[in-house]
């Protein structure tokens, strides 16, 4: 999946007049899809296989709970180019954004920031319908 992400975040740091300054970062952000693939593709193997689960065509029941599969080809479950609507990614998704890092003084205009970032997002980019179908 590929994204083009949207922060509008709130930085504080800390107001040392060291060269070097610690700052955290913190707000929402709105991701954007642009393209996304979600697939499944059996590969030759022993698969232990859940009650519930539709077994893959053309396994072989060894009945001690395993299965030997073959190889399937692969199936596109999801994607941001699918026809049916089923089957399309959301194209937008709300998210929490979170940073910490550090800043280091170059010259009295120039700076260098190095920080660690993370992302959580409130909803599931796979459509609603199709997640109640599964």
């Amino acid at each position: 999946m590929s994204y083009v992400h949207l922060p509008l975040l709130m930085k504080f740091m800390s107001g040392s007049s060291k060269k070097t300054r610690f700052n955290y970062s913190l707000g929402p952000q709105m991701s954007i899809l642009t393209t996304g693939v979600e697939s499944i593709q059996y590969i030759a193997s022993t698969q232990e296989i859940p009650d519930g689960l539709d077994i893959p065509a053309g396994s072989v029941d060894n009945g001690d709970g395993t299965y030997d599969v073959p190889t399937l080809p692969y199936t596109e479950l999801l994607s941001t180019s699918a026809e049916d609507e089923l089957q399309k990614f959301k194209e937008t998704e709300i998210q929490i954004a979170g940073s910490i890092g550090i800043d280091i003084d170059i010259s009295d205009h120039l700076y260098l920031s190095t920080l660690l970032r993370v992302n959580y997002s409130f909803t599931d980019m796979r459509n609603d319908e199709l997640l109640e179908v599964l």
